[in-house]
């Protein structure tokens, strides 16, 4: 949908795609009090489509920020759907304001949206939502906290989970039809390994190492890990999955801690005690009142990933502030 197109839309309209050239980028907005109760920290970027047309857009959420430079490049941004397959995530908006002989328009991007940014002319990707890619050769040398190799890492994964989605789609002409294909293979894929990052680029986390001709992969965990693991009961087992992963998503797993979960994952992939785990993960929320929300957001979910339990159930539990953030902004909806 071109931007001519979307500012004929009416206010509050669904919009299934944007896209231009990152005309000028807004450093984020501090956070009003209306935005604080919703969770919601926005970011504003303009984008033009070469022909004089420019919409302002706004990223709705703390995760979609874009904090590298990226002014001059191409952005793509796509709505998800819901269970219906309405489009969600990306909301036209437009109001008239007063002294103006002319109506304001924007649009708002949530994180059920994805995007991708280009470089001038859209050859190669360089980037995913919901953060630009670090450029290495060329950022200023300034104190790390790991966030930034973490980041870098994560967008380096999903890109290569993207490229191997695109494969899979190009030897299977019926998936080509479906424009949620691409991303819903790739964020199977990069749910399934995402444990095993790490070992895509070791020097983007500021690891050097050696790897001789012929080297094999790192072994699975050991011997005594995976025995300590079989020995809990499925309670505990789910427990610790659950705890292991809130830590694990607030980055706070050093490498022992993050091999552990995933002998965790092995031995709950086992036993098949996924919806075991979303049903104790779901538990605080469904008592205190909000199980419509938690129903919505996990139809959404697996209409947008394209798939089934208990895989849907697996990424909530491998996402779980993703997914309350999701079941938040449900909440805000139905207020």
């Amino acid at each position: 949908m071109n931007i001519p197109n979307i500012k004929q839309l009416a206010d509050k309209s669904p919009v299934d795609e944007v896209r231009g050239t990152i005309e000028k980028q807004y450093p984020p907005t501090d956070q009003t009090e209306n935005d604080i109760k919703f969770g919601q920290h926005r970011q504003s970027i303009l984008i033009n489509d070469g022909s004089g047309e420019k919409l302002m857009v706004s990223l709705m959420k703390e995760q979609l920020h874009i904090l590298d430079p990226c002014e001059g490049s191409e952005i793509i941004i796509c709505a998800g759907t819901n269970e219906k397959g309405d489009s969600r995530g990306i909301v036209f908006n437009t109001w008239q304001q007063s002294g103006k002989s002319y109506p304001n328009t924007s649009v708002r991007v949530y994180p059920e949206a994805t995007f991708r940014i280009l470089p001038a002319g859209g050859a190669t990707q360089v980037a995913v939502a919901p953060q630009a890619t670090p450029d290495k050769s060329s950022a200023s040398p300034r104190a790390s906290t790991g966030f930034d190799e973490e980041l870098a890492l994560a967008a380096y994964g999903y890109c290569k989970c993207l490229d191997m989605a695109e494969e899979i789609v190009a030897d299977r002409p019926l998936l080509k039809t479906d424009s949620e294909s691409v991303r819903a293979i790739a964020t199977n894929l990069w749910m399934s390994s995402k444990h095993k990052a790490a070992t895509l680029a070791p020097d983007l986390m500021g690891v050097k190492t050696v790897v001789s001709k012929g080297a094999q992969p790192a072994p699975a965990p050991a011997a005594p890990l995976t025995s300590k693991v079989s020995k809990l009961d499925d309670i505990e087992l789910v427990k610790k999955c659950i705890a292991g992963h809130e830590a694990d998503d607030s980055g706070k797993l050093d490498d022992k801690g993050k091999a552990f979960l995933v002998a965790i994952d092995e031995e709950i992939e086992s036993r098949e005690l996924w919806g075991d785990a979303y049903d104790a993960a779901s538990e605080n929320w469904i008592d205190g009142g909000h199980k419509l929300e938690v129903d919505t957001v996990f139809d959404d979910m697996a209409k947008s990933l394209g798939v089934k339990s208990p895989l849907v159930e697996k990424f909530i539990v491998c996402s779980p502030h993703a997914w309350s953030e999701k079941i938040v902004d449900q909440i805000g909806r139905n207020a």
